[in-house]
């Protein structure tokens, strides 16, 4: 009885640990403290409306499939409902999605003891919740996150003494993924390769995420109809076919280049190789593919790491395993004394906890700097001043063309330029073929809109897209008034609009 009291005891106080680190890492400003990204206000406006029942991107519908954003139903369902609880503010969506980075540290912790020591499992969960991308990426609302998750269980399912249970678990975090994003193929791709032996297990693994994709496909169909489902995976597949075309080739060098960008990838990419024996070859090998996939065809996830944050949980068991997997061959042998392997043993601990302590400092002053800090809301006091403004001049019925770092906000119809630009029958990104007239739930037509803001975001990304500045040029002629200005805000009312300023 006793070695199971103390069982509990050291499990209960790993967890203590870890949720003590998650506080402090990810809670403090989390609303403001990574600043809102654009992809942010993609999900929470689609989530938002999702929650009150509207499957829409803003003027358009949402089938969960269109190049926009396909993301998919659940996650944008759970995002909405949380920051609809909040009162329909960004902090509900972040909370889930630091909930989330909780969740995959005490499954690396304590999964993790399929294929490594208990201190080397715990030791990556540290690492993992400690390193600086995860703190940022898993503040910030991402698809991606819960991607992270169903890859994690997924792999170390496969991981270890194989059951019956485990090619259907593996399945269930592959389903888990795809109920986020399309990339979640990605990992299935993965986990049938390093199955290629067990034939049997491949119906459990590929079930799940087919139900979670033709649920999602389903649910798309009975909001809109099959009709749109089928135009917009068209478009998703000219989409992304083109775009792989244009990144293809320099596999090796995106890869050398994502792996030799700080010493932590090169960390894990050493040590990861180092697992590809024994109990964890599954989760390395699984995790090198989906890294390839990654990489064959992006070679801006130095920069855009978000996409890159579904492998950093296998990369932290990776250099877990690894390390376990070195320590075991150099005590069999005796090439290292005792000492040394017991520092080896809790050294993924030990840099862990020092990169909680870099981290710490920026997560209590809520000044996190990141990649992409050029391309995220300069000013958020800002962006709550001008849809302050907007609100009371508009109603529940007006349109306003604005980014969704300022949607989200607003209490009227909104859409974007690149809605704006579509629905003119001028091709832009990620429209290379206009949305039909019948795909828009109301018009996102420039000359009916009562005001246009204009976002640092527009004027440094969203104006250089195609067709942008042919669409907007009566804005950026000057004929449309300004009528309230900030230092990267700016908002323009239509001169054919009635609406009444103060």
């Amino acid at each position: 009885m006793k070695p199971v009291i103390g069982r509990r005891r050291l499990a209960l106080a790993v967890t203590v640990f870890l949720i003590l680190q998650w506080s402090v890492l990810y809670l403090p400003h989390l609303r403001t403290a990574p600043s809102w990204y654009g992809d942010e206000g993609l999900a929470l406006t689609a989530g938002l409306k999702l929650a009150h029942g509207v499957a829409a991107h803003g003027s358009f519908k949402n089938t969960f499939w269109n190049p926009y954003a396909p993301y998919q139903p659940l996650y944008e369902w759970i995002v909405g409902t949380a920051s609809w609880i909040s009162g329909g503010d960004i902090i509900g969506g972040r909370l889930f999605n630091a909930i989330l980075a909780l969740a995959l540290a005490v499954l690396i912790a304590f999964g993790g003891r399929r294929i490594m020591s208990a201190m080397a499992a715990f030791g990556s969960a540290v690492l993992f919740l400690g390193f600086e991308q995860s703190v940022i990426h898993f503040r910030w609302i991402f698809t991606h996150n819960l991607v992270a998750l169903g890859f994690c269980i997924t792999f170390l399912a496969l991981s270890g003494r194989r059951t019956r249970r485990s090619g259907w678990i593996a399945g269930m975090g592959l389903a888990i993924g795809a109920m986020a994003l399309p990339l979640a193929v990605y990992g299935l791709a993965a986990a049938l390769a390093v199955s290629w032996n067990r034939p049997r297990s491949w119906l459990p693994i590929a079930i799940p995420f087919a139900i979670a994709t033709g649920a999602s496909m389903a649910t798309g169909a009975m909001l809109h109809g099959w009709e749109y489902v089928w135009s917009d995976l068209q478009a998703t597949a000219g989409f992304y076919s083109h775009a792989s075309r244009e990144n293809s080739g320099g596999l090796l060098t995106h890869f050398w280049r994502f792996f030799t960008q700080d010493g932590f990838h090169l960390l894990a990419l050493g040590l990861t190789l180092s697992a590809l024996r024994g109990r964890s070859r599954c989760l390395a090998a699984g995790t090198l593919l989906i890294a390839i996939l990654l990489l064959q065809n992006r070679a801006n996830l130095t920069v855009f790491y978000y996409q890159a944050i579904v492998i950093t949980p296998l990369l932290c068991l990776g250099i877990g395993a690894g390390l376990s997997r070195w320590i075991e061959w150099a005590s069999e042998r005796e090439i290292l004394s005792k000492p040394v392997c017991r520092l080896l043993k809790v050294s993924p601990l030990l840099l862990g906890i020092a990169f909680a302590i870099g981290m710490v400092p920026k997560s209590l002053s809520g000044k996190i700097p990141t990649r992409i800090d050029f391309w995220t809301t300069q000013s958020i006091p800002e962006v709550e001043a001008a849809a302050t403004w907007v609100n009371r001049h508009t109603g529940p019925h007006d349109l306003v063309i604005c980014h969704q770092n300022i949607a989200w906000l607003l209490h009227c119809r909104t859409a974007d330029y690149l809605q704006s630009t579509t629905w003119q029958g001028i091709p832009t990104w990620p429209f290379r073929v206009p949305l039909r007239k019948d795909q828009f739930l109301y018009a996102p037509d420039l000359s009916e809109a009562r005001f246009a803001v204009v976002a640092d975001i527009d004027k440094r990304w969203t104006f250089a897209q195609p067709g942008v500045e042919e669409a907007t040029k009566e804005i950026l002629q000057g004929k449309w008034p300004l009528v309230w200005m900030g230092e990267h805000y700016a908002v323009f009312q239509n001169p054919a609009s009635v609406a009444r300023t103060e």
